[in-house]
């Protein structure tokens, strides 16, 4: 616990990382650019704000007369982490005051980082090149989001003066991004090369040889592709090797919905990126896609797209290359590739549209989730339900269970190891976990339960589990602790967020019942208004 110069009592957060960091993705000081390195259990990451603006609060009534100038200077650089977001090789956060930052794997742009990459590798010791800025060590912050959107706004009709875009929704795919800002409408960054960014790739040198044919004749293949290539550089194009520009988008763009009317704003409410797609889900209901085809036919779409035969849904959620949507009568929708049942229609094959999963009918689905080739859901009785490949037993039905599911089936949990020293031994009995948050893997699924505990299970290499698993996978949950705390205080999660082979979580100090019970509610009230 903290306490500030006003006397109140804050609560004490932290950020801890752990599994794969081979791509920076941890965000760790002590990370290394070589093949395998990993951390297998919760570490701090440290971020250039401080997370508590206090000092650690003691027994000693000495301890809490601190130096103003010290506490003035603790509250000007608190930031508390509202979201965050772990992609397949990279990581962000997005503050309570809207700033971003991310680090990682930087191919592609897709950290969204511009210009600004003030913690780019460059060690000599490193077998990344010098200057080469396909990786981000630290968390760095995201400055695109602050310029003048006046011009913008006033086209919308929103705005006459001049207004900071603020990121209020993130998601991360393979090698691209989106965001929603508070005016809802969608941003993108990193890859183009399916249109997952919304703009068509062009072939440079074919315009500018229009232009300076007649200068020159004799160099105008090395002429025309240079000054393009200088020209559209200038403009923050990115241009690949074969002379397409937009394959990747270095700085952030605004997506309009109605791409063909683009003054008319469609407000979004949710995003999310697949490996090679994407899409968004309006206020009002409606699901757009764009990118790639998840169900593998027809061309890529280098426009948003609304999907046919959604309506009322509130949540998205993309795998590698397959979708779930979830309605507010809970009904749930999945399409794109099934070869391993991840889309849960009691069969494999595709579906190139949306299609209802009967069984999850009257569920009480309230949450929807996907990883690489599995997908999940939560109820809102606390249960856990899983489906898709179940090779390294990620589905959590046992070790010995390692089938893949054409059907989603419920996760069944042991009994909880670690139960609150406060309960009587009547309710210690019957205790059992009830989820209310998961993230998914590549290979491997974590869950959060109401009491803040939070469980891993699945492949067991590179440290993904942050537990001490012995063999190549666990196919039963087990809870993943973090670093002890002296005076009976304890570490709660209240967020989480799993990324190809790394986690993420956010973790609040506590020492009573009663303040975990109210930290909790304070967190998970707030992330179930998704309706």
């Amino acid at each position: 616990m903290t306490v500030s110069s006003s006397g109140t009592t804050k609560s004490l957060k932290k950020v801890f990382v752990w599994g794969c960091g081979e791509d920076y993705q941890l965000g760790v000081k002590q990370a290394k650019r070589a093949l395998d390195f990993y951390i297998h259990q919760p570490t701090e990451l440290v971020f250039p704000f401080s997370q508590s603006c206090a000092s650690p609060l003691h027994s000693d009534a000495s301890d809490h007369e601190k130096d103003d100038e010290e506490e003035e200077k603790g509250e000007e650089d608190f930031e508390e982490i509202e979201r965050l977001i772990a992609g397949s090789r990279n990581s962000c956060v997005l503050t309570k005051s809207k700033e971003l930052y991310s680090w990682g794997w930087n191919s592609h742009d897709t950290l969204g980082l511009g210009g600004e990459r003030a913690n780019d590798v460059n060690e000599e010791k490193s077998d990344v090149k010098k200057n080469n800025k396909e990786f981000v060590k630290t968390p760095t912050k995201a400055t695109y989001f602050a310029h003048d959107t006046t011009e913008e706004l006033e086209q919308l009709h929103i705005k006459d003066e001049f207004v900071a875009s603020e990121i209020v929704r993130v998601a991360l795919g393979g090698w691209h991004a989106l965001a929603i800002d508070q005016f809802g409408r969608v941003h993108a960054w990193g890859g183009n090369e399916y249109g997952q960014c919304a703009t068509e790739k062009k072939k440079i040198e074919e315009n500018f040889e229009v232009e300076t044919i007649a200068a020159t004749t004799t160099t105008r293949d090395t002429t025309t592709a240079a000054i393009a290539r200088d020209e559209e550089r200038k403009r923050g194009v990115v241009i690949d090797d074969r002379g397409f520009a937009n394959t990747s988008i270095s700085t952030p763009i605004t997506i309009p919905l109605d791409w063909k009317s683009p003054k008319t704003l469609i407000k979004a409410k949710r995003v999310a990126c697949g490996g090679m797609s994407s899409f968004a889900v309006t206020v009002d209901g409606d699901v757009y896609s764009w990118g790639c085809p998840v169900g593998g036919v027809g061309p890529n779409t280098y426009h948003p797209k609304k999907v046919e035969n959604l309506r009322d849904c509130c949540e998205i959620a993309a795998g590698s290359f397959h979708v779930l949507a979830l309605a507010k009568d809970g009904t749930v929708y999945s399409w794109g590739h099934g070869e391993y049942g991840q889309l849960g229609h009691q069969k494999t094959g595709n579906e190139a549209t949306p299609r209802a999963i009967e069984t999850l009918n009257r569920k009480g689905v309230v949450k929807i989730r996907a990883g690489g080739w599995h997908s999940a859901c939560i109820t809102a009785g606390g249960q856990l339900l899983t489906w898709g490949r179940g090779e390294y037993a990620r589905l959590g039905m046992g070790d010995d269970d390692c089938a893949d599911k054409i059907t989603p089936t419920e996760v069944k949990f042991p009994s909880p190891t670690d139960t609150d020293d406060d309960d009587d031994d009547e309710s210690k009995h019957h205790q059992r976990y009830k989820i209310v948050d998961a993230s998914l893997g590549g290979s491997h699924t974590i869950a959060l339960t109401s009491q803040g505990q939070l469980l891993s299970w699945g492949r067991n290499s590179l440290g993904r589990l942050g537990r001490v698993v012995n063999g190549p996978h666990s196919g039963i949950p087990g809870e993943v602790k973090f670093p002890p705390l002296p005076n009976k205080r304890k570490w709660i999660c209240v967020k989480l967020s799993c990324g190809g082979r790394h986690n993420m979580a956010l973790c609040v100090e506590t020492k009573t019942k009663e303040e975990r019970e109210r930290a909790l509610r304070a967190y998970f009230n707030n992330d179930n208004n998704i309706r």
